[in-house]
């Protein structure tokens, strides 16, 4: 199994903005043929322990369905973490 580690640099509270990096490393992961990548901790919220209490998520924000979506069309397993 080919599992590719991803180390960002994300933007503090910008979700968006980090969402998209985070798909720009998944791309970079199937031109590698990687079956799985994995993301840091936090990576998405910019590991702000103060904003981490109002950016708080769960399974149901429709933000995180494009993460499916990819893994679901390229078989590829992605560890992320909000």
């Amino acid at each position: 199994m080919k599992i590719c580690i991803a180390q960002t640099k994300p933007i503090k509270g910008n979700v968006s903005a980090n969402i998209e990096a985070h798909k720009g490393f998944i791309e970079l992961a199937l031109t590698l043929n990687a079956e799985a990548i994995f993301f840091p901790e936090l990576s998405l919220t910019g590991y702000e322990p103060k904003l981490a209490k109002k950016m708080a998520t769960n399974q149901n924000d429709n933000r995180l369905d494009i993460f499916q979506q990819i893994s679901d069309n390229n078989n590829i397993i992605i560890g992320l973490d909000c």
